[in-house]
């Protein structure tokens, strides 16, 4: 009994030495790609810690480790709409968001244009959105997008630029409202 009690120690050690080997190289990519997946929706160390957490327990099914960063992003995105679906998106998700932002970013200007990028990026298709926030928040190359994406890399520049031209002009729009905005509040407090 205590010979099976030693060996089930020494294989628990090694699952979590060969699971740590795989994650550290890919946790700080992860988490910005899971903070911004969860904008206004979830705490982001929430989708971290439970898709570590669901991955390690199922680390011994994963077949090929360089399919690991893409196993850890479908297990988030997995939670991540198990999450949408249990609960409805209400304006004080989006609130507290925009409250924390505003507090880590250096000035209410930033926090307010962040706000808005992220908003836009929901807008998007959701392949798009994997592709631009991989690329662009995350930080990772059009080769290791396409296998996350299992695509090709011309697929993922193809996402890239129709993304960013559709954000492009969300985010013009935006500024134009936010402009007539401004100009309708200052008309309304000088009349007043």
């Amino acid at each position: 009994m205590y010979d099976l009690h030693i060996k089930a120690h020494h294989m628990t050690e090694s699952k979590k030495s060969a699971f740590m080997n795989l994650y550290q190289p890919v946790h700080e990519g992860f988490v910005r790609y899971c903070s911004a997946r969860t904008y206004g929706i979830m705490e982001t160390e929430d989708l971290v810690q439970e898709t570590v957490a669901i991955a390690f327990e199922r680390f011994e099914g994963l077949r090929d480790e360089k399919a690991f960063l893409a196993y850890l992003m479908r297990t988030a995105n997995n939670l991540f709409i198990s999450q949408l679906r249990r609960k409805k998106f209400s304006g004080v998700y989006c609130k507290n968001a925009f409250e924390k932002l505003k507090s880590i970013a250096p000035s209410a200007e930033v926090a307010m244009d962040v706000h808005h990028l992220y908003k836009a990026i929901e807008k998007l298709d959701k392949k798009s959105q994997e592709a631009i926030v991989l690329f662009e928040i995350s930080g990772f190359k059009i080769d290791e997008i396409a296998e996350i994406q299992k695509c090709g890399s011309s697929a993922v520049k193809g996402r890239l630029h129709r993304a960013r031209k559709q954000l492009k002009k969300e985010l013009l729009e935006t500024a134009d409202i936010q402009h007539l905005l401004l100009s309708l509040s200052l008309l309304y407090t000088l009349k007043n």
